[in-house]
Parts: C-alpha cells; structure tokens; sequence
C-alpha cells in the first residue's frame, strides 16, 4: 500500500485522473468487476473517487479523498494475483479508517 499526499487538493484530482487514464478510463462498479471507478463514501465525513483493474495479473485499488477528512490524499493497494474481489472487500472494510 501507498499513499501520495498533496498539498492541493485539485492537485491531487490531476493525479487521480492520470491514474484513470493509464487504467483505461473504466467505468463499471469495482463490487462487481475487476475494473471500474466511481463515487465512494463512508456516512458524510468520509468519501472521494474509486478506481480498481488489473494489471499484468495482479489487481489493484487507488482511491482518492476529497472530504475534509483525508483531501488530497490517493491511497493505492496492489494484490499479487487476480483475486479483485478479496482486494476490493479489504478496502471497503477499511477505508474509512486509512487516513492521515
């Protein structure tokens, strides 16, 4: 796991929206594919962008905060083989609490 903090949060939407990029632009919802992206939030104090695919057989997970809580932070995690699923579970169990 990674994190790359910002100093600007519109700094840190440039990055995600790189990230999105490399990825392939998806669309679809990370709970139910390997690839997609979207909306997150954890009640009203938590919450930011999701972006999840595969790459080169492993499957990884980027998210970005943009509350108050954590802004201009994107966290990425990289599971070693193709289990999304497993990945995508863990950070749904922990998001809320990895923040700076």
């Amino acid at each position: 796991m990674t994190f790359d903090s910002f100093t600007d949060a519109g700094l840190a939407s440039l990055a995600f929206g790189d990230l999105k990029r490399a990825a392939g632009s998806p669309t679809d919802d990370c709970a139910t594919a390997p690839s997609g992206g979207g909306r997150w939030a954890v009640g009203s104090e938590v919450g930011g962008r999701v972006l999840c695919y595969p790459d080169d057989g492993a499957s990884r997970i980027a998210w970005m905060y943009e509350t108050d809580v954590g802004g201009g932070l994107i966290g990425q995690a990289r599971r070693q083989d193709d289990d999304w699923k497993s990945l995508y579970d863990w950070w749904v169990s922990t998001r809320a609490f990895i923040r700076h």
